[in-house]
């Protein structure tokens, strides 16, 4: 079996490191550790739950062991074993680990606990507005906040955000498990001082345990929750270094969790789909080539057009003139209208040539 731990590098920084938990550098066994397995053997056996044996190799027998005193090695240690109606509650967020939301009705109860966000359980601590202001100067104004300059890191921000507030969830949680098993144990010391146990003790020990499963269940809900979204931030921090569109990219942050790797399926899901699309859009082309509607309606309606824009050049010149545009209604008709207009004779010397002649009479 193989249990990481955490080691600072020489380049400072945060690797995680497996080591063999079979090596002679590991700690002992305890008789704390030997009381757990005896009652997780049984409890195993009660709730019909599978725990495989582990794997454990020979070990090859060193020139600097025992040979006449007995060993004094300690018993190899076996891992506990996993209990799937657990990583069903915490998996539960882990189909969109972005849309979730961390704080529900359902799940408020237990993590209600007194001074929630005094503690810092509630949000993540507010950066200082003067040290915000000196980073970020270009975002400070008098009227709002200072914020983070650019919209991926204020994404990331949120997720991170939320992974706190779904953990602060979680410890909350923690303080109403706690205080219930410490009361089931002072109601088993009772009895014991007591000499019997009665059906009132019975019966409150029942409910302290039933609250205290309820509240384990909200506690690793929350637990998967602070997972997805980490899982999420590691996602949005790799996708940054792509153009993809946001509509794309929300697809892939909230792709379900995967085992297999950081996105799952869900990168290999858009590459054929992508490849789909194009095979049916060449095909189509292909098959039903698409016609271009402004040339198509060139094509139609050709002397329309000619004609339209001529009327619209003669109204901008007549307009230019201060003159009534002339509609030109063919060829023959404008030379028909310039012939009687230069035929007939000015009505002033009409009249002026009627008084001249009523003067003389």
């Amino acid at each position: 079996m193989e249990a990481p731990i955490l080691q600072l590098s020489s380049s400072e920084e945060l690797d995680v490191v497996s080591i063999d938990a079979e090596s002679e550098d590991s700690p002992p066994q305890s008789h704390a550790f030997e009381e757990l397995l005896d009652v997780i053997t049984r409890a195993v056996e009660r709730l019909s739950i599978e725990w495989p044996e582990d794997r454990q190799g020979a070990r090859s027998k060193s020139k600097l062991d025992e040979r006449f005193l007995p060993s004094r090695a300690q018993p190899q240690c076996r891992s506990l074993p996993f209990f799937p109606d657990l990583h069903t509650e915490v998996s539960r967020s882990w189909g969109k680990p972005v849309s979730y939301r961390v704080y529900t009705a359902q799940t408020s109860h237990y993590s209600s606990i007194h001074n929630y966000k005094e503690h810092g359980y509630g949000e993540m601590p507010k950066v200082e507005e003067t040290l915000a202001s000196y980073l970020s100067p270009a975002t400070a104004s008098s009227l709002k906040a200072p914020a983070l300059p650019s919209k991926p890191v204020k994404f990331t921000s949120s997720l991170v955000h939320k992974a706190y507030a779904a953990a602060g969830q979680a410890a909350a949680c923690l303080h109403t498990m706690s205080l219930m098993h410490a009361y089931q144990a002072e109601l088993l010391g009772d009895c014991e001082e007591g000499g019997g146990i009665g059906p009132d003790t019975v019966s409150e020990l029942r409910r302290a345990t039933d609250l205290s499963l309820r509240a384990t269940k909200e506690t690793v809900k929350s637990i998967g929750r602070s997972m997805a979204a980490l899982v999420a931030t590691e996602r949005h921090l790799w996708l940054n270094l792509s153009d993809i569109k946001d509509k794309e990219k929300h697809v892939l942050l909230d792709a379900p969790v995967s085992t297999r790797g950081l996105f799952g399926d869900a990168v290999n899901s858009a590459v054929a789909k992508s490849q789909e699309a194009s095979k049916q859009a060449a095909a189509l082309q292909k098959l039903l080539p698409r016609r271009s509607f402004i040339e198509a309606a060139e094509r139609e309606q050709p002397h329309s057009s000619k004609k339209s824009a001529e009327h619209r050049a003669t109204q901008k010149q007549s307009v230019s003139s201060r003159a009534p545009p002339q509609k030109s209604r063919g060829h023959g008709g404008r030379s028909q209208t310039q012939q009687s207009s230069r035929g007939k004779t000015d009505l002033r010397t009409v009249i002026t040539a009627k008084k001249a002649a009523g003067k003389k009479s």
